[in-house]
């Protein structure tokens, strides 16, 4: 059984029980023969009888809010006169629409607005992210008794459905209500159930979700439409940091209309960009450990959230899904992946064969999943622009700022044959990615033989640096003893780690470095893939920072990170400065957008430092290691695998401020 979410508090379990009895009443989406959009029918007809309305407007469930329905109007920006509506109601305490009603002879489909500036949210109690809901109801729905559910999606859809009606017509606009719901599940549909509809899936457990997987699908919807609201938030409150007058609804709408110009999120619509510079790399972050706006809530433990919702409302369906979590992923910026002219729910085909780098795909991706918006970038580099097939050394060097002379400017890997551009192995819809081999049998990661990847990449000399890159590793990989992976730098590796077989002392150290590393268990038994910081400063050396997922301070086992696989991971880093000689600089790490660590350190020191021996009281961040290798001790069997092993990397970003959260 999940923990419980809510709690149990008297006021709180009184004001959801109507809202779930109100559900349990009727028939439920999730209990439809198919979800398949085209089983809605949004020709327009008559009502034949009076009919009551049950449902609500659920991002959590909100409470107070005004309900209206609107007749299609084609002399209105969004296709209905909001100074008319032709019924109004509300939703009461428990979220449960009340006092609305149509009468017999009522012309369908209708636009249903739940406005809840002034209500609350039941899971955060705290006024809601996204104000005004929207869905779009149909004569079948309401005569089948089914409760009509307004959300981040069904919102969407209409919002993306208004800007595609290109004549303007109340036809037109219903017309494009079902493929703008393919368009907005191609892209917002966060890697989990085809079947999801945002007109018809039920986002709440009712007593027609009676097997395992009616359930399931109404966990997924509910946690694709918490996820949406989740990246909505952040991608705001961005935008606010830097002084922008915004809000979550106002960034939904853009969304729409982004989506609905040329099917992908790129800030852009008809050649023009758009007002407000959304964060892409907050839009498409993973979001299987972020949390619920305003809540400690994470949107993978929807499940819970559902399982004490249906409790509440004492529905007669029994839980069933106690151990089950959604396979959520993250939203594409792309809604046709492969080009092809389908959009991603629609085709079958969508799937790449990256057996072979140089196989299948085109040679250059248009897709951009960069943190665009980010106007403090020092350096980006994702590898759209190349052709699939070997990465060149001229590339790299262009690409990371690498210069042509001495060691410090030297590189394994693409002189090793060991790293190449290949499409996307998750399908996510980035386009392609870089791939790196290491070879079977050995270990380490710099020469032709082991494979791997090493190289610095030359920064703008800076007090604190942001540094962000996304990671994929298939779900068969063996993982490796220890593993090490890019991380933040000053100076060389030879100056500050335990390369080139020199024992480092943290008294003689020139320079410092942060890398990042995952560890088998048979290592420190923290679990396999556990990662932490791998970092040298005038404290320590070859030593840690874990990552906690519950407290970011904390070097306990309980709360490790471990890095999945079979998913994409986005690694993003702070290292700031200490003053010289006091430890109050700073190592911070974020997963998907999520801190997981927040350390102190003492980065530089000069010899005015008890015991230490060498200065480097002058140095700054100036690089980043672009590292893969297999060690420890690449002698160790345990970084011997039996077979080629590859990572995929994508998205490196260096700025000035943050990167995913």
């Amino acid at each position: 059984m999940h923990k419980k979410i809510y709690g149990c508090s008297t006021g709180f379990i009184l004001t959801l029980t109507t809202l779930f009895l109100g559900a349990c009443g009727g028939g439920s989406s999730s209990s439809n023969p198919s979800n398949s959009t085209d089983n809605i029918n949004f020709a327009q007809e008559q009502l034949t009888t009076p009919v009551e309305l049950n449902g609500g407007g659920i991002k959590g469930p909100l409470a107070h809010a005004t309900v209206n329905i609107y007749q299609p109007d084609s002399n209105f920006p969004g296709f209905f006169d909001p100074a008319q509506p032709i019924a109004t109601g509300n939703t009461d305490a428990s979220a449960a629409i009340q006092n609305l009603s149509l009468p017999a002879g009522t012309t369908l489909p209708l636009i249903l607005e739940v406005d809840g500036t002034d209500s609350t949210d039941l899971i955060t109690n705290r006024t809601p992210v996204l104000k005004k809901l929207k869905t779009v109801i149909t004569k079948d729905q309401l005569e089948a008794g089914v409760p009509i559910y307004a959300t981040p999606l069904s919102t969407m859809t209409y919002l993306v459905a208004k800007n595609a009606a290109n004549d303007g017509s109340v036809n037109d606009f219903l017309e494009q209500l079902a493929p703008a719901n393919q368009l907005v599940l191609s892209v917002f549909n966060f890697g989990l159930n085809s079947n999801l509809n945002t007109f018809l899936t039920s986002p709440l457990i009712d007593s027609n979700a009676t097997t395992a997987a009616q359930q399931q699908l109404a966990a997924e919807y509910r946690a694709a439409n918490e996820a949406l609201a989740t990246v909505v938030f952040r991608a705001t409150n961005r935008l606010r940091a830097n002084a922008s007058n915004v809000s979550e609804d106002i960034i939904l709408a853009q969304l729409a209309r982004d989506l609905q110009a040329d099917r992908r999120i790129d800030n852009r619509a008809g050649g023009t960009q758009l007002r407000h510079a959304v964060n892409l790399d907050i839009i498409s972050s993973n979001v299987l450990d972020l949390t619920i706006p305003r809540s400690q809530i994470k949107i993978s433990d929807i499940a819970s959230v559902l399982e004490d919702e249906l409790q509440l409302g004492n529905s007669t369906a029994t839980f069933l899904i106690p151990d089950y979590t959604p396979p959520l992923t993250q939203a594409l910026l792309n809604a046709d992946t492969d080009s092809d002219g389908i959009v991603n729910a629609l085709d079958s085909s969508g799937s790449v064969d990256v057996s072979n780098g140089n196989a299948n795909g085109n040679d250059e991706s248009t897709i951009n999943n960069v943190a665009s918006s980010n106007n403090a970038a020092i350096l980006q580099v994702n590898f759209d622009r190349l052709r699939r097939g070997a990465y060149r050394e001229s590339d790299l060097r262009r690409d990371f700022r690498v210069g042509t002379q001495g060691y410090r400017d030297s590189v394994r890997g693409p002189d090793n044959n060991a790293v190449d551009i290949v499409a996307d192995p998750a399908n996510s819809g980035r386009g392609n990615v870089m791939r790196v081999v290491h070879h079977a049998g050995v270990g380490g990661g710099s020469t032709r033989r082991e494979g791997g990847m090493r190289w610095r990449a030359d920064l703008p000399p800076a007090d604190e640096y942001y540094f962000a890159y996304d990671i994929y590793v298939a779900n068969n990989w063996h993982e490796p003893h220890q593993f090490k992976m890019p991380g933040l730098i000053n100076g060389t590796l030879l100056e500050a780690s335990h390369a080139g077989g020199v024992t480092p002392q943290a008294n003689t150290l020139a320079a410092f470095s942060a890398l990042m590393q995952t560890n088998r268990d048979d290592a420190f038994h923290r679990g396999n893939a556990a990662m932490g910081g791998y970092f040298y400063d005038k404290n320590q050396v070859q030593r840690f920072d874990w990552l906690n997922t519950i407290n970011p301070t904390s070097e306990a086992t309980v709360g490790q990170y471990n890095m999945p696989k079979g998913r994409w991971v986005k690694i993003e880093q702070y290292m700031k400065l200490n003053t010289v000689n006091q430890r109050n600089g700073k190592l911070m790490i974020w997963i998907d957008g999520v801190l997981m660590l927040d350390e102190d350190h003492r980065w530089r020191a000069n010899l005015r430092y008890p015991g230490n021996k060498v200065s480097n009281a002058n140095r700054r961040i100036d690089g980043i290691w672009l590292y893969s290798y297999y060690g420890g001790n690449p002698s160790d069997p345990r970084n011997r695998e039996h077979g080629d092993q590859h990572q995929y990397y994508d998205n490196f970003i260096v700025s000035n401020s943050p990167i995913t959260h």
